[in-house]
């Protein structure tokens, strides 16, 4: 059998660094191996399009559909999303290991490891995954008011 393109394990993780979670809007940055430098994200809308480009770019998990829109407009490329160098000093309150198995109806199914508990968890819907990070960073910043 002869493979295409081949994906290593590495590529398909992305690491999802948190630098805050005020009012339940997370920020931050996203690092990939396919990426040359990491990409900023405010917002969950954000994070998860900045994934799905990954993915599309690496065409791998392939999608079983494609999504509806209201605008006809394109998919956003990587060399299209801002690039950012992480600041020094710039405090991580959290960091999250996302791997995407599937993309099936209309969703994602996969792994996600919280390096700073060293905890994992499969997440069977992009809604899962959010409530995941959303359980360990409100978790966390439990935590830090009573430190």
């Amino acid at each position: 059998m002869e493979f295409e393109k081949f994906v290593s394990e590495a590529m398909k993780t992305s690491t999802i660094k948190v630098t805050s979670y005020d009012d339940k809007i997370i920020c931050g940055f996203i690092e990939n191996p396919n990426l040359e430098a990491a990409l900023p994200f405010r917002g969950c809308p954000w994070l998860i399009s900045i994934l799905d480009t990954l993915q599309d770019a690496l065409d791998f998990p392939q999608k079983t559909f494609k999504l509806r829109s209201f605008a006809d407009t394109p998919s956003p490329t990587l060399e299209a999303l801002e690039k950012v160098e992480q600041k020094p000093g710039q405090k991580i309150i959290a960091s999250f290991r996302v791997s995407i198995f599937y993309r099936q109806n209309a969703s994602w199914q996969g792994r996600i490891v919280w390096d700073d508990q060293a905890r994992s968890s499969s997440f069977r819907s992009t809604m899962e995954l959010i409530m995941l990070m959303d359980s360990a960073l409100s978790c966390g910043a439990a935590e830090n008011d009573k430190g």
